[in-house]
């Protein structure tokens, strides 16, 4: 078995969740979207391989959203200098790629985070956040480098944004990690299925950040993840309980 969460759904455990997801595919209850019973189903299932004793035992999620915030702040008031000149990014000639580069170092530097169950969606999440950097308005100005421009993209990018985008994404890689490796021919669970549970996840995220910013703020990373671990385990008892 591997070591990332998603393996744990394979064998009987993926016959289980594959049969699920069809039904719920023809026969839902009309009241909630196909997206959100996807979710629930797949999450009642990591729940019976101990998905929240896991999530909440890993200390990865807070610490990487804690290194995308330390760059964010450095753009925002720092001109980006000090990444700059930790990851030598004016002599990188792709500041994305750099930074990347060295989030998988950071993901890797000891043998705990190497087998964290959580560690490539955290990754994955993490990079999404980055890629979205580029989307941000730049500055064309003569003589600025790529990596003041990334840093004035980062800058441009709020908090809220990207703890969004985080979240969302970690829940999106997760749940299609597990889809997956439930079904890797991909003959089974429908496109439909897992765009549903994507946009399910994009929903999720949003409710997290909102119910962030009403208590303790979006500075307090154990928090957010206090507040999703919340959310997952009722859309998990959801699915166990056949409310799907």
């Amino acid at each position: 078995m591997g070591t990332q969460f998603s393996s744990r759904i394979k064998g009987s455990s993926g016959e289980r969740l594959r049969s699920k997801l069809v039904g719920l595919a023809k026969d839902r209850p009309r009241r909630i979207s196909l997206g959100t019973a996807v979710l629930n189903g797949t999450l009642a299932e990591a729940a019976a391989h101990h998905f929240f004793d896991e999530f909440e035992s890993s200390p990865l999620f807070a610490q990487i959203l804690r290194w995308l915030k330390g760059l964010h702040s450095d753009a925002e008031f720092h001109g980006f200098e000090t990444t700059i000149q930790k990851y030598e990014l004016n002599h990188s000639g792709n500041a994305i790629v750099t930074l990347t580069r060295a989030l998988r170092e950071l993901l890797e530097e000891s043998e705990v985070r190497k087998s964290d169950p959580f560690r490539v969606a955290v990754r994955d999440a993490a990079v999404s956040v980055l890629g979205a950097v580029t989307t941000k308005p730049t500055d064309r100005g003569p003589g600025i480098t790529d990596a003041q421009r990334f840093g004035f993209q980062f800058r441009k990018m709020d908090t809220r944004e990207l703890v969004e985008i985080f979240v969302k994404s970690f829940i999106s890689n997760l749940v299609s990690a597990m889809l997956h490796s439930a079904d890797p021919n991909l003959t089974s669970i429908s496109g439909e299925v897992r765009d549903g549970a994507e946009g399910a996840a994009a929903r999720l995220g949003k409710r997290v950040v909102a119910r962030v910013q009403e208590t303790a703020g979006l500075a307090n990373d154990d928090k957010i993840r206090e507040i999703l671990v919340e959310e997952l385990r009722a859309h998990a008892k959801a699915g166990a309980d056949g409310s799907s």
